[in-house]
């Protein structure tokens, strides 16, 4: 999927974007319209929901404004759930420390998915691997 956000961010740019607090579509189409690069979709202090966040992003999407999320909380189904419905990026609140997370600055969300995905998979292999040794 294209992310405009990394396009400019490559090019060595500044994007210009703002909160967006009114939930719905209408609000998310009319940013779109403005020029600007991206909103970030409160679900922290604003009200947005799942539902009103993935209105928020489908109409963000067909104006080309990036739509970005903060979660709610850092728990990992408040996470999930705004990738799932196609946030181009999170904002996850009280994150205390770097090693809290396992995002590293230059990868996209699907990055680190295929990566713990992999590692997973090599850590099993691994395991496989040393019970099938001691056999």
């Amino acid at each position: 999927m294209h992310n405009k956000l990394k396009e400019i961010f490559s090019a060595g740019k500044q994007a210009l974007g703002m909160f967006l607090e009114l939930e719905g579509h209408l609000a998310a189409e009319c940013l779109g319209l403005s020029g600007l690069d991206f909103f970030i979709a409160d679900a922290e202090h604003g009200t947005f929901d799942v539902k009103s966040a993935a209105a928020a992003i489908i109409a963000g999407r067909l104006r080309g404004i990036e739509p970005l999320v903060r979660t709610q909380d850092s728990t990992r189904p408040s996470v999930l759930k705004m990738l799932d419905i196609g946030a181009a990026g999170l904002i996850v609140p009280y994150i205390q420390t770097v090693s809290y997370t396992h995002l590293r600055a230059h990868e996209t969300v699907l990055d680190l998915v295929c990566r713990l995905l992999l590692e997973k998979k090599k850590k099993k292999k691994q395991t496989n691997h040393s019970k099938n040794r001691g056999r």
